[in-house]
């Protein structure tokens, strides 16, 4: 949208069907032995996995795939999602690794997906999923940080420390 349209009424062609419930969306759509997915997420923003317990989950009906970081291929399991859109003006671009490995470092993060016939037994395997993962000091800021650890690492890392970076909660935060 340029200036000239800045506050500008714009005619959307979505309108008359949304507005009057004829909308469709993505969920909306069911294609034949489509499979569903489900994340299983932390509920910490900062702790130390001892054991990701799938066996329940696995034995349930209509199942098909209960994955961890140790069952992803190492590339994937190790490094960073890719930027869709690279930017120049970021020097050290940082993004979020796929799944969790060992321990996790903002609340929500992903430790495991689970794979099903429905939507509905993918949400109920991924909440029988357990995660023995005791919570860590989160302190992100200033001597008590350095003490416990919690600092940036990786590629860029020296940078980002240089720039006292404010980010909270990120996937380089340990």
């Amino acid at each position: 949208m340029g200036a000239k349209h800045f506050g500008a009424r714009i005619t959307r062609l979505e309108d008359p069907a949304l507005l009057t419930g004829r909308g469709q969306f993505v969920d909306d759509i069911s294609l034949p032995r489509a499979l569903h997915a489900a994340f299983v997420r932390s509920p910490h923003a900062h702790a130390r996995f001892r054991k990701i317990d799938s066996a329940a989950a696995r034995a349930m009906p209509g199942i098909h795939a209960v994955l961890t970081a140790d069952d992803m291929p190492p590339r994937i399991a190790t490094g960073q999602i890719p930027m869709l859109v690279p930017n120049p003006a970021i020097r050290t671009p940082r993004t979020q690794i796929a799944l969790a490995r060992d321990e996790v470092c903002y609340v929500g993060q992903t430790v495991a997906v689970v794979v099903a016939d429905s939507r509905h037994l993918a949400e109920d395997a991924a909440a029988a999923v357990e995660i023995d993962c005791p919570r860590r000091g989160e302190s992100r800021r200033g001597p008590r940080a350095r003490r416990s650890g919690l600092q940036h690492r990786g590629p860029g890392a020296d940078e980002l420390r240089r720039r006292r970076c404010r980010v909270q909660e990120c996937a380089a935060c340990v």
